[in-house]
């Protein structure tokens, strides 16, 4: 730096200093001036440019407007009274509580404080009835799905080494187990809208009344089988489908193609179409991030789709 220039910069900082909450006092004494609906018409840029604050008090002003419509009337940032069944309405619903909880042991004048109370009391609601839900789902679902692990483990494994001797009389079995496998899909929705909800643990923590639902939805969350156990036995069995599917059938994919029947290329594309299927989505249907996919399953089932392409294709 020159010589000369240090106090002038320091200066120019000082003064910067003296200005940085002229946003959020602008903000305030246009509030008070009876200019909230104007604010509330603000677009996302000009209201980011008032700082963090302001956009707090902002939401819930908006969300105290949302909290006078009828149920059926208002959008998804009002989180009133219901049950959370997706991630991102339980993360709407915390940010909204905590933002108005802190409104309410602040000075705020905009929104009347009996209705920041109603507010609060309905977002507490919504968690509340969501976590006793998440809980007793999952504490009776992991009863049930300790002993279908050890149906499923062997069938991964079986999967994993190409054994169809070991794979199909389970998946036999498996196939009169719908229901059990679509409460399977439903733990795995369950376990992850609940993790979701631990990861705002010490947020709601501050909130009085949650502290021991938290500990408790942890302590089944730690039981085993885990979310992510579960989803990858899922992913297995669903896998094993698409591999060991046409294995009574594989003679079809040794002929010739244009000795192929009208009903053997309807087949081929009913396979084709449900192994891509699988490939394409079949580890979101369980909430199993991609990375934690068994890389020899997923090779097989893969090869397995490329042979009936080829043969489709030929």
């Amino acid at each position: 730096v020159p010589n000369g220039v240090t106090p002038i910069v320091n200066k120019i900082m000082e003064m910067l200093a003296t200005c940085e909450d002229l946003p959020s006092k602008s903000f305030k004494v246009m509030v008070r001036g009876g200019e909230l609906d104007s604010l509330l018409g603000l677009s996302s840029k000009v209201e980011a440019s008032l700082g963090k604050e302001a956009q707090s008090q902002l939401r819930v002003a908006k969300l105290s407007k949302q909290y006078a419509l009828p149920a059926e009337s208002r959008d998804a940032t009002a989180q009133f009274d219901k049950v959370l069944a997706k991630d991102d309405e339980v993360r709407t619903c915390v940010v909204s509580l905590v933002e108005v909880t802190a409104a309410s042991a602040s000075d705020t004048t905009w929104v009347d404080k009996e209705k920041l109370e109603g507010m609060s009391t309905s977002l507490r609601n919504s968690l509340q009835i969501t976590m006793e839900g998440l809980t007793e789902r999952l504490s009776s679902r992991k009863v049930t799905l300790k002993d279908l692990c050890n149906v499923l483990q062997p069938l991964a494994d079986a999967t994993k080494v190409a054994d169809s001797v070991q794979a199909l009389p389970i998946l036999d079995r498996m196939a009169d187990e719908n229901d059990t496998l679509k409460s399977m899909v439903q733990f795995c929705t369950d376990e992850a809208v609940a993790e979701c909800v631990i990861s705002w643990e010490k947020d709601l923590t501050s909130v009085p009344g949650f502290e021991a639902r938290i500990c408790t939805l942890k302590s089944v969350l730690g039981d085993f089988p885990s979310q992510k156990h579960m989803a990858k036995l899922m992913w297995s069995c669903m896998a094993a489908d698409v591999i060991f599917k046409c294995e009574d059938q594989k003679a079809i994919l040794s002929k010739e193609p244009q000795s192929l029947t009208g009903e053997e290329k309807k087949m081929l594309g009913e396979w084709l179409a449900d192994g891509q299927e699988f490939l394409k989505n079949g580890f979101l249907a369980v909430k199993l991030n991609k990375r934690d996919i068994p890389t020899e399953i997923l090779a097989a089932a893969e090869k397995m789709v490329k042979d009936v392409k080829t043969k489709q294709d030929a």
